[in-house]
C-alpha cells in the first residue's frame, strides 16, 4: 500500500545560530520551518505532528529567537479537508512544544508516542523543561494515548522507527510513496544534517546531528539511521518542502 505525504507548514522560527539545527555548523542566523504532515491513504487520517501557531509559540521560545505565522493550525488542516476531529491516528515524533503542544485537540485519535519519551516529558531535566512547556501532559494520558518501544508497524506501508538522541523518545516515519521509501524525520533537522560540507565527508562524517541534543552519539547513529533507510528523506525543518511529496 502506497501513500502521499502533504506537508501542512504552520510557523517559521528564527534562529539566532542554525547550529541550533546542525551542531557545530553555520553560525549564521536563518529560519526553520514548522509542520504538520497528512500521510494521505485510502483509508485513515494520519496526522503526524500537532504544531502550534506562531502566537501560541512566541512566550515560549528562548531569548533570540522569534516566530512568524504561515498559517493556523486550524487553517493548516483545513488545506488537507481535515478538522482535528476527523483526524484517526496522530503521530508524535516527539513531545517538544513546537511538535506537540496542540495534540489535546485531536479528541478522537489514537495517539502513538514512544513510552520513554513520554516518561521524560512528564518530569524532564531543568535545562530541557521549557522545551517541553505547554503540553498538556495529563491530557494526554487521558486520549488514546499509544505508548509504544522502538520500532511498530503502524498500518500498511507506514512504519514508526526509534530515532533518540535529540529526546530520549523521539521516533521517525517510514512511508512508502510512489517515489519510494521516504521518512518523515521526527529529530529537529533541514536537508544540510543529512548532505554534511566536503570537508567533513572527507573525514569520513556522513550526517551532522542535530544542534540540540540530549545525547550526541544517539542523535548522530539516528541521523545516519535515517540517511540509510530511505530514498526520501524529509527534515521536519526544512523551508522548501514541496507542498505535495509523493
Amino acid at each position: 500500500m502506497r501513500y502521499s505525504i502533504r506537508p501542512l507548514p504552520v510557523f517559521r522560527t528564527l534562529y539566532p545560530s542554525r547550529s541550533a539545527l546542525t551542531y557545530l555548523v553555520d553560525g549564521r542566523s536563518g529560519w526553520g520551518t514548522s509542520y504538520m504532515f497528512y500521510i494521505e491513504g485510502p483509508s485513515k487520517n494520519i496526522i503526524v505532528d500537532a504544531s502550534p501557531s506562531a502566537e501560541q509559540v512566541r512566550e515560549l521560545l528562548p531569548p533570540g529567537f522569534s516566530a512568524e505565522p504561515l498559517a493556523s493550525f486550524e487553517d493548516a488542516l483545513a488545506n488537507v479537508g481535515l478538522k482535528p476531529k476527523d483526524v484517526d491516528i496522530l503521530i508524535l515524533t516527539h513531545l517538544h512544544q513546537d511538535h506537540a503542544l496542540n495534540a489535546d485537540k485531536f479528541t478522537k485519535a489514537e495517539v502513538y508516542v514512544q513510552e520513554d519519551e513520554f516518561k521524560f516529558a512528564r518530569s524532564p531535566h531543568i535545562f530541557w523543561s521549557a522545551t517541553y512547556a505547554g503540553v498538556n501532559i495529563d491530557s494526554l494520558s487521558k486520549m488514546k494515548l499509544r505508548l509504544i518501544r522502538g520500532e511498530h508497524q503502524l498500518e500498511g506501508s507506514i512504519k514508526l522507527i526509534l530515532t533518540p538522541g535529540h529526546t530520549p523518545g523521539t521516533q521517525s516515519i517510514v512511508v512508502e510513496t510512489s517515489a519510494g521509501k521516504a521518512v518523515i524525520v521526527g529529530f529537529c533537522s533541514i536537508k544540510e544534517n543529512f548532505e554534511p560540507p566536503e570537508n567533513m565527508k572527507a573525514r569520513g562524517i556522513e550526517v551532522i546531528p542535530p544542534g540540540l541534543f540530549l545525547d550526541f552519539e544517539k542523535a548522530y547513529d539516528s541521523a545516519l539511521k535515517v540517511k540509510r533507510t530511505a530514498k526520501l528523506i524529509i527534515p521536519c525543518h526544512e523551508n522548501d518542502l514541496p507542498k505535495r511529496i509523493p
